[in-house]
């Protein structure tokens, strides 16, 4: 049997582990056009550390795991899997592709999530701490998890630096973190405070010229300083949305699943932009696939998340773990966070402790 699965983030992994527990006579062959794998959820972190600390050569885990790296992007704008023209020849075929940023007017160095991906994060801040010909204000636009994680990792990368400059956060919300408890979100907002971050609600970012950034408020229009812009206000499926049912089937395929940020599941089950689902949807359409190839009925998506946790920069956090009634904030939140990135590293090196 040929599997071919393309993406290699935290769905693409999961899927691939399973596969191979499963399928042990498979033949995997993972597409990605990048070299490594990135943990995604790490990434605020480079404002600090180097990225190669997050990531993992894929050719290692080709290696342990028993797959082939195929370093190409697949093309499915004609509603097939396809490289360079060439049609795909495998019996199943798992898209875990992932999310990119929702496209925003950019200015003078404005940067995305798929900047600090590819690049450099101390050195984008460097260049800002060191350049005095730039505005002394830097900006976060999105105060949702991605952006707030960033804006704390970022004041404490300024202050570390001596450099004297504001932070502002553009929310086009109410309140920050809105998928979250009320009571993180207001735990975060003083904590914005506490860090002298200024939190700019219903506050949409329309454009950008230069270092100027066009805000609307209410029914008025100005116009912000910025010397440093990180566009954290949100994301899209890429390259497409794939539409599945409640098994991860792709709509309309036979033998197409798909997974984590790309996928939209028909379920009642919890389908959001995470890591925890990513890795229990690409579990879940691995042992699909297995249970197709043998005639037997693929089972459905149940997974409700067991907590959330947002990083507010060193040992402070603030989430809900088991239940939203019961927020948690503070030391515990920041350590029930480590431990959530240490069974990801666990699973990474091969020891699987997820529950699906």
């Amino acid at each position: 049997m040929k599997i071919a699965v393309v993406g290699g983030g935290y769905a693409g992994l999961a899927c691939i582990m399973e596969l191979r527990r499963r399928l042990q006579n498979a033949t995997i062959h993972l597409y990605d056009p990048r070299v490594r794998h990135l943990k995604i959820t790490h990434l605020h972190e480079t404002l600090r550390h180097p990225r190669s600390r997050f990531e993992v050569p894929f050719d290692d885990l080709a290696s342990r795991l028993d797959f082939e790296h195929r370093p190409a992007a697949v093309d499915f704008s004609d509603g097939v899997a396809s490289v360079a023209g060439a049609a795909f020849d495998y019996d199943y075929i798992a898209v875990t592709t992932g999310s990119q940023s929702l496209p925003l007017p950019r200015g003078a160095e404005a940067y995305t999530i798929e900047d600090f991906a590819s690049g450099d994060g101390r050195q984008i801040v460097d260049a800002f701490v060191e350049d005095s010909t730039r505005p002394r204000v830097a900006t976060v636009v999105g105060g949702g998890a991605t952006g707030v994680q960033f804006a704390f990792e970022l004041q404490a990368r300024l202050r570390d630096a001596g450099a004297g400059t504001t932070i502002q956060m553009l929310d086009q919300g109410s309140r920050p973190v809105p998928d979250q408890p009320v009571e993180v979100s207001d735990y975060v907002r003083d904590r914005l405070e506490d860090c002298g971050i200024e939190y700019c609600p219903d506050s949409r970012y329309c454009d950008a010229s230069g270092y100027e950034l066009i805000v609307e408020r209410g029914h008025e229009t100005c116009q912000l300083q910025s010397g440093l812009t990180l566009l954290c206000a949100g994301a899209r499926p890429a390259p497409q949305a794939f539409s599945t049912d409640s098994t991860g089937r792709v709509d309309g395929s036979d033998n197409m699943f798909a997974a984590g940020d790309c996928a939209t599941y028909t379920t009642r089950a919890d389908d959001f932009m995470t890591a925890q689902v990513a890795v229990r949807q690409g579990k879940l359409i691995a042992t699909n696939i297995d249970r197709v190839s043998r005639d037997v009925e693929p089972l459905d998506y149940s997974f409700c998340e067991l907590g959330y946790v947002v990083s507010l920069g060193a040992l402070d956090a603030a989430g809900w773990i088991l239940s939203r009634t019961q927020p948690l904030t503070g030391t515990p939140a920041f350590a029930v966070k480590g431990a959530v990135e240490a069974q990801y590293d666990l699973f990474v090196a091969g020891l699987d402790t997820y529950i699906v």
